[in-house]
């Protein structure tokens, strides 16, 4: 925490809108817990409250759930590695130090979690050029 905060105190000059101040240090507190877990070498938790918050982009409420019941429906290994990459938008190379794994590894289970995910959405009556499709892209 004092690290993050820290952070915030030197790069408060850089922040031009101050009403994106809670978001903007919300992404510096979560960076900085996300650096201590590659320290720790621990798997990705599945937190349910914080995908709800990261998936409330998408303005349909079924749609939304349905993509909640698809990340946790995922094995372990494959919805970690779609949390860290496309969710908290890490790269490659800091997700695979996160996991503990090759760069090639979560190049390879980034592929199969999304080909999973879109399969449980398809399977759930979205259609490919449906809306579901574009809130995936986000």
């Amino acid at each position: 925490m004092q690290l993050a905060l820290w952070q915030i105190h030197r790069r408060l000059a850089s922040l031009r809108d101050a009403a994106a101040l809670a978001g903007w240090t919300f992404r510096i507190v979560t960076r900085a817990c996300l650096r201590m877990l590659r320290l720790r070498r621990r798997e990705v938790a599945w937190d349910e409250d914080a995908m709800e918050h990261l998936v409330a982009v998408t303005p349909e409420p079924a749609l939304r759930q349905d993509i909640l019941r698809a990340l946790a429906s995922l094995p372990e290994p494959y919805r970690a590695i779609l949390v860290l990459r496309d969710i908290e938008e890490m790269t490659a190379p800091e997700a695979a130090d996160v996991l503990g794994i090759s760069v090639e590894a979560t190049k390879s289970r980034l592929h199969r979690a999304r080909t999973l995910l879109r399969e449980r959405l398809l399977g759930g009556g979205y259609a490919a050029g449906s809306r579901a499709r574009t809130a995936l892209r986000r």
